[in-house]
């Protein structure tokens, strides 16, 4: 099993992950609330639905690759621009899991700062943000030193 150090540290991100999907839930953007869309069963099936208009609700979006090492605010801006443009409502970020761990423990702050960045120019544009970490931080203690340990995450 894990030790309780590396266990913490895991704990801390995974609550740092729902504090973040909470957060965005309770205070959503004017247009596009996370806490206006809900499930219900329609004519074929499970569908999303705006729990304000009763309008079922689809979503639609891309994908974007968010890397601290190229971050640039310019970039982020247009590219979500175009985004509204093209009627998406939604963006999928990946975050690299290789920058976004403080060599010295814990979460970088440049990263966290980029994040907010990001976050506030998806919701300037009405977009629904869906953040994928698909590995552990590469660095800031959230990896056990015995990397059998997590042969199966």
């Amino acid at each position: 099993m894990w030790s309780s150090k590396y266990l913490s540290k895991y704990t801390r991100l995974c609550s740092v992950f729902v504090l973040f999907v909470l957060f965005f839930s309770l205070f959503p953007s004017p247009v596009y609330a996370l806490n206006r869309i809900g499930i219900r069963q329609g004519a074929n099936g499970g569908e999303f639905y705006d729990t304000v208009t009763n309008n079922k609700f689809i979503f639609r979006g891309n994908n974007y690759y968010f890397d601290q090492w190229f971050y640039s605010r310019t970039d982020v801006q247009n590219v979500f621009t175009q985004f509204k443009q093209y009627g998406y409502n939604s963006v999928r970020i990946f975050i690299n899991h290789e920058v976004v761990g403080n060599p010295s423990g814990g979460l970088s702050s440049q990263n966290m700062d980029n994040t907010v960045d990001l976050l506030k120019k998806a919701k300037a544009n009405n977009l629904y943000v869906f953040p994928v970490l698909y590995k552990l931080p590469s660095t800031g203690g959230y990896i056990p030193p015995d990397s059998s340990l997590t042969a199966n995450i």
